[in-house]
């Protein structure tokens, strides 16, 4: 519990109470994105991994926009990330499972929490999940809403993925 002893230093202000709460309620009752039975077969994964039989590559976007939630954006990176992977299992001649930092990479942690320009100081942008980037108070305000739209292009981003892929394809953030 010693966690608890530490400042929360990258955490959202969201000032409307009640949006917080009805975008709280909305993903408390949404379905799960993974699935148990992926989240089983990835830490089967994971062992074989551990023991040298196979290989885990992790790669992806340091962060994710909700503009590039659209078809043929994922594809490419998808695709990309089966091509790494190809190379990868030619060289060590072993299997290759991916891990895409795809589907809910929306947030970014900054080492201060407001940003200057031309002496007007705003918050800093956090990522898609909690701000715009866009330079304007209107857009710099953290919006609890953006939880929903967050889940919502995540949960068609991965299921883009499960379409496009023919093997493991699994997501992490």
């Amino acid at each position: 519990e010693s966690w608890k002893n530490f400042q929360l230093s990258q955490q959202p202000i969201y000032k409307n109470e009640q949006l917080l709460n009805h975008s709280l309620n909305f993903l408390n009752k949404a379905e799960n994105i993974v699935s148990e039975n992926e989240i089983i077969k990835l830490n089967e994964f994971f062992s074989e991994a551990e023991k040298g039989n196979i290989f885990i590559l992790q790669a992806g976007d340091c962060a994710e926009t909700f503009a590039s939630c659209y078809f043929a954006d994922v594809k490419s990176r998808v695709e990309h990330l089966v091509d790494l992977a190809n190379v990868l299992e030619n060289v060590i001649q072993k299997k290759v499972i991916i891990i895409g930092r795809i589907a809910g990479q929306y947030a970014k942690p900054r080492s201060e929490p407001i940003e200057i320009v031309n002496q007007n100081t705003l918050p800093a942008f956090r990522g898609d999940i909690i701000n715009g980037i866009e330079f304007h108070e209107w857009n710099r305000n953290h919006d609890p809403l953006r939880l929903i739209t967050a889940y919502e292009s995540s949960k068609k981003t991965y299921e883009w993925i499960k379409e496009l892929s023919k093997s493991n394809f699994f997501i992490s953030h």
